[in-house]
């Protein structure tokens, strides 16, 4: 596993768009992330009122599930561990993916329910 940067952004979006997802625009990935080389990526939003969101996790869909599986977990444990180094008081994540889902009940996230997400281009 290594930092994630915009060198990392051709494969990433390869991955996306093998999932029929639209591609992360390079001015919208965040500046913090680790990736687990052909396998998986994940990203911490740094907000500046001490919080955290973790966003931008995709994988590669033609690794193994458990290869997923355990790069997700590794990304999160690392992510966690410099969120808190940074002193952040709340880590959110939120997925409509059920994988994700159970990953963030399995990192010991709490469920807060389901909420409609809306956004608006600038």
């Amino acid at each position: 596993m290594k930092y994630a940067n915009l060198n990392d952004l051709k494969m990433i979006n390869e991955w996306m768009e093998s999932r029929a997802l639209p591609k992360i625009p390079e001015w919208s990935l965040p500046k913090i992330g680790f990736i687990v080389e052909d396998v998986a990526c994940g990203f911490l939003i740094y907000m500046s009122n001490e919080c955290g969101l973790l966003d931008f996790f995709i994988s590669n869909p033609f690794a193994t599930k458990e290869d997923r599986e355990d790069a997700f977990d590794a990304i999160v444990y690392e992510l966690e561990d410099l969120a808190k180094k940074c002193k952040l008081k709340i880590l959110f994540a939120n997925s409509k993916i059920k994988t994700m889902k159970t990953l963030a009940e399995k990192m010991g996230f709490e469920y807060m329910g389901e909420y409609s997400e809306y956004k608006k281009e600038l």
